[in-house]
């Protein structure tokens, strides 16, 4: 049975190939880190060998670099720390003004230091040739700069993959061939929303400018430009273009909370990456949440620490604190024994606390916080209002995301030495709803997101791998320049000379409806030209109008459509007539959809720029590459398109008959189609040229590609004709039957001329024209015999060769595993390892005994086997399948993945949430059990170190057939395969690679009805309960106090059955309990199907 599943895994189970990939996480910031581990550690959990180089760089970021990728730590210099010891003192960060350019002169501090590390870095060059070695699939860097992207490039990695822990930087829509939107994107460091004033928008654009000068000064110094063109050769790194050449690069924004703004396809957004499976709240701060109605948390994050903050600002905090007494303050501060807050009942100060499960719980009321991103996103995906008070940074343009959302309120930090005005604030949200139920909402959309963060940063990683060459994502504008991309070269001219006006006149207007106005040769005698396309548009728009005036006067149709009270309304936004009916019709949300690609006017729809300079028209024959004629052709035609829109689009859209009928801005056709939830675009990024989008625009192009079938007979039998096919096919609206007699001639001509080539036309008037064995494999069991009370052939269907445990291995069985045995075992780690290490002593015995049988191996190696399978208790009997010759291995484990299976398959460990093998835990430790666990995980790397030589015959095999032809360390992690009796929906999470394959579950039967005598027991009661201890620990070898106990239990419940697996039930155990049954056997499968069976 087991070889049968097997089978079907091996032909059936889809294997995600494992990448090797290295992440460089460089401690900049603890948010910086924080977020490359998460990316880091959200791959290796997808089964990637994933290496991460920790970069030290701010010696007070105090975080891994990852949890459970391998850890390659790069310290920092002394100078470098001397320099952070004195450029940012304890109190700086609370001390620095929130203008422009004070946030300028910081970056610059920060870029002293990372010059400091990019220059250590790029002249190591043990390190570069320890990396090169490696020859990595993947290689992730945070954006900050180009040198790392470039760095990569120096190491041999073949794809690289960008992060960003913050929101797109204002450089980086340059990089990709972007322009920033300094009129409704606040740049990085502006403390605006994208609805500014006149004034902000004035302060916006003039930091963007100064932003931009800032880079031009900084980059060639920051990027190390001159010195990879010294040592590796001009051409070989461009700074201004190495960040976009990246395949991707995953963002910490999330459309659904950041500004919505242009992207490409290369820009992936993952905000929520981090967020954690909530917990409950242990007994400590489930009681402290308890003690009043309302509660409030309070955390700076980890760069402005609390304690540091000056005496006027606490002191204004501690005063609003006292101010509200009915009220529960819980405050993050890193020195509670200096006696902040004596005697304030209400304040709880804390150096740690568990901040994502206190902002799960419904009891916290609000959360005062920095607005750092980590923190923002949070609050966002937890529901939580908020009151922001940001310190440095982008948290400056974080929090007006709270403001944007209404879902909080802002404050300055100098303000906190003002108690009057956080009160006020506490006050107004704690007296308007409105707060909470928008922040309520908002959690309600990230929940809902159609693809989770991981889940977009595990696909667009794999992706990257596999595809490697993404190129045809990037947008043309990329190598522009300034005048190009704005097409200046193309305006300054117009405007030079005397503008010279010419009028396309309409033709005449065709009243008559579609099937009367084209013809069926209409579309071949159609020239390609702009004006007879908007010609044809023009018919198309007469008989839309027709048909739109009718729908609009049916009021029987409106009626019985408003009845439906739809949820959402999707219609194709040809025109926005039908939106405006779909509010007539009382639809709540609309979709809208387009069957083709993006036309030049949704772009103004939906606040976009059409970029003609690199973006061919809907009515242009060029691609994204023009001549500076073609340039110009493509702007003549947009703006003559954007004409005739106006002039075609208002009457079929009617807007005069809506303003009479339902009142002035009851709708308007030219904001209705940007006021859609989502625009669903018949366009594919890796197909079509790259432009702009917004978050609303989701492209959909394959929708309708269906599964493949395999041909029928008919066509079968034509595609085998000759050694090349052609098919053709020009859709639907242009019939191949009405192609004029001229074209369908010179086609058959050239048909006619290649007679080796079978032609397929699309003509719509043809009359015109146990699992392996049941599979069938030849199925060999070797069944080694060990414990003598295993009472199992090995296999029910298979051929099977038994090797007899020896006289010695029988005897230590029968006297170290006495029938008491395991109910006297403790459950201590020490104890379960003193089991483990009887069960090698035999295991150890068995072993040699095969070793050094020469006759099975001569055996065995005659059949010469296609496959071997063995469970890899050690790794000895992988070996000894090499030894008799067998081709492919797959390895196998009958329980959950052992700890030492991480190493083998090259993975760490996790132990931070991932039980040990001795380990009683979940997944959900608390901080001592995970010392625990951490402790147990050493102790069984400890005993595997000491005892895999003897175990696994390493030496014996060296001797035997030679050095390097069985590595004890490796033979596991070679198998083809690893097998686990485990199940995802069951098991722990934790990290796998592709080729461990979990088939719990593989041994459970088809359900069979019970017979006569277990149907009757289990009618005899209401409820019955089923007992089993499997079969090591016999319930017959009970002690008895343990026994006693579970009678009297039975005893005590009358009203229940209780059928209990009893190896020797006429030794008068439980005689005279009439609710009790006891069974040397029962069919256990058939009663746990049973739904009278209660437990």
């Amino acid at each position: 049975m087991f070889l049968r599943h097997l089978l079907i895994l091996l032909l059936f189970v889809s294997i995600t190939q494992e990448y090797k990939i290295l992440v460089v996480n460089v401690k900049i910031g603890y948010s910086h880190a924080n977020f490359m581990s998460q990316i880091a550690d959200t791959l290796v959990d997808a089964g990637h060998n994933v290496t991460v180089l920790t970069v030290d760089m701010d010696p007070t970021v105090n975080h891994p670099g990852s949890y459970k990728a391998k850890v390659i730590r790069y310290p920092s210099s002394k100078k470098l720390e001397e320099y952070y010891n004195t450029s940012f003192t304890p109190d700086y960060f609370w001390n620095l003004k929130s203008s422009g350019n004070e946030q300028f002169k910081l970056a610059q501090r920060f870029m002293a230091a990372f010059q400091e590390v990019s220059t250590k870095v790029f002249n190591d060059n043990e390190l570069t040739k320890m990396l090169r070695k490696e020859e990595f699939d993947v290689g992730m860097v945070e954006a900050l700069g180009p040198f790392f992207p470039g760095m990569l490039k120096v190491w041999g990695v073949k794809t690289t993959v960008l992060g960003l822990s913050m929101s797109l930087f204002d450089k980086n829509y340059g990089d990709y061939g972007l322009h920033f939107p300094a009129s409704h994107i606040p740049t990085g460091m502006s403390p605006f929303t994208d609805v500014m004033t006149y004034t902000e928008r004035v302060e916006n654009l003039f930091i963007q400018f100064m932003g931009k000068i800032f880079y031009y000064f900084n980059d060639h110094q920051m990027s190390l430009q001159y010195e990879f063109d010294n040592k590796y050769g001009k051409g070989f790194f461009d700074k201004d273009k190495i960040i976009a050449d990246s395949s991707f690069i995953l963002i910490n924004s999330n459309p659904f909370i950041d500004y919505p703004g242009p992207k490409t396809a290369k820009m992936i957004e993952v905000s929520g990456i981090g967020i954690k499976d909530s917990k409950p709240l242990d007994d400590y701060w489930n009681k402290i949440l308890s003690l009043r109605s309302k509660t409030i948390l309070i955390s700076f994050g980890t760069i402005a620490k609390s304690s540091f903050m000056p005496e006027d600002m606490k002191n204004g905090l501690l005063q609003t604190v006292k101010k509200f007494n009915d009220i529960t303050f819980i405050w993050k501060y890193e020195t509670p024994e200096d006696g902040t807050g004596k005697g304030i009942e209400n304040l709880i100060l804390s150096k740690w606390l568990p901040q994502s499960d206190l902002l799960n719980d419904k009891r916290l009321t609000l959360f005062i916080t920095h607005g750092g991103l980590g923190s923002t996103t949070e609050v966002f995906f937890r529901g939580v209002p908020v009151v922001a008070i940001p310190i440095l940074g982008d948290q400056l343009r974080n929090v007006k995301l709270f403001e944007k959302h209404e879902i909080g309120l802002i404050m300055g930090k100098e303000e906190l030495s003002k108690p009057e005005v956080l009160e006020k604030k506490i006050k107004q949200i704690l007296e308007d709803e409105k707060y909470r139920k928008n922040a309520e909402n908002a959690a309600k959309r990230l929940k809902k997101r159609p693809f989770q963060p991981k889940e977009l940063v595990v696909k667009y990683v794999e992706f990257a791998a596999d595809v490697i060459d993404l190129s045809v994502l990037d947008l043309a504008s990329r190598k522009m320049g300034f005048i190009e991309f704005y097409n200046l070269d193309i305006i300054i001219p117009f405007l030079l000379v005397k503008a010279k006006i010419i009028t396309y006149p309409s033709t005449q207007k065709i009243r008559d409806y579609f099937v009367k106005s084209i013809s069926p040769d209409f579309f071949w005698n159609l020239e390609s030209s702009g004006t007879a396309q908007f010609e044809m548009l023009e018919k198309f728009m007469d008989a839309f109008y027709d048909m739109s005036t009718r729908i609009f006067n049916d009021r029987e149709l409106t009626e019985t459509l408003r009845k439906e009270k739809f949820d959402v309304g999707i219609t194709e936004a040809l025109s926005p007539f039908f939106l405006g009916m779909f509010k007539v019709w009382g639809v709540k949300t609309t979709v809208s959809g387009l069957s083709m690609s993006l036309l030049d006017k949704n772009y103004k729809d939906f606040g976009l720029d059409f970029p003609s300079s690199y973006l061919p028209t809907a009515m242009a024959p060029f691609s994204d590459k023009m001549s500076y004629m073609e340039r110009c052709s493509n702007l003549f035609i947009h703006i003559l398109g954007k004409y005739m829109s106006e002039f075609y689009e208002y009457k079929p859209s009617l807007q005069k008959e809506f303003d009479e009928k339902y009142g002035k801005n009851f709708y308007n056709w030219k904001t209705i189609v940007g006021d859609s939830s989502f625009f669903i675009l018949n366009s594919n990024p890796l197909i079509d040229y790259p432009g702009p989008k917004t978050a609303k625009m989701i492209e959909v192009s394959g929708i309708g590609i269906k599964d493949i079938k395999p041909l029928n007979e008919y066509w079968s039998k034509t595609l085998s004709l000759r050694q090349k096919t052609v098919l053709i096919s020009f859709g639907t609206i242009a019939k191949s039957s009405f192609m004029p007699t001229n074209l369908k001639n010179g086609l058959l001509e050239t048909i006619r001329r290649l007679k080796n080539v079978t032609f397929i036309w699309k003509y719509e008037s043809p009359e015109d024209a146990d699992t392996l064995v049941d599979a069938g494999h030849n199925v060999t069991v070797l069944t080694i015999g060990v414990d003598p009370t295993v009472n199992h052939p090995g296999s029910y269907k298979a051929k099977i060769i038994y090797y007899p445990a020896t006289k010695k291995i029988e005897n230590y069985f029968i006297n170290s595993f006495t029938p008491d045995f395991y109910w006297n075992i403790k459950s201590s780690g020490n104890d379960q390892l003193k089991v483990l290490e009887k069960l090698m002593a035999s295991y150890y015995d068995t072993s040699v005994n095969i070793f050094n049988d020469d006759d099975l191996a001569e055996i065995l190696r005659r059949e010469k086997y296609d496959v071997g399978i063995c469970e890899a208790l050690s790794s000895f009997f992988p070996g000894m399948l090499k030894a008799w010759g067998v081709e492919s291995i797959v390895s196998v484990t009958s329980m959950s993945l052992f700890d030492q299976a991480y190493q083998n398959f090259g993975l760490s460990f996790p132990a931070s949430y991932m039980p040990a093998s001795m380990s009683q835990f979940t997944d959900k430790m608390t901080y001592v059990e995970r010392c625990q666990n951490l402790f147990l995980f050493f102790l069984g790397k400890y005993f595997f170190y000491v005892n895999n030589n003897k175990m696994s015959l390493q030496e014996e095999f060296d001797k035997k057939y030679g050095k390097g032809f069985f590595d004890s360390l490796t033979i596991v992690g070679d198998s083809s395969f690893y097998i686990v009796n485990s199940n995802p929906f069951i098991d722990i999470p934790g990290p796998m690679t592709a080729k461990m394959i979990e088939v719990s579950g593989i041994g459970i039967k088809d359900i069979e009805p019970l017979d006569k005598f277990w149907d009757e027991i289990l009618s005899l009661r209401s409820k019955t309960i089923l007992i089993s201890f499997g079969t090591m620990a016999k319930s017959s070898y009970m002690p008895k106090n343990l026994k006693n106990g579970l009678l009297e239990t039975i005893k005590r419940m009358k009203d229940i059955t209780f059928i209990w697996k009893y190896e020797s039930p006429e030794d008068g155990t439980g005689e005279g309990i009439e609710n009790l049954i006891l069974s040397k056997w029962f069919p256990q499968s058939d009663l746990l199907n049973d739904k009278r069976l209660t437990l």
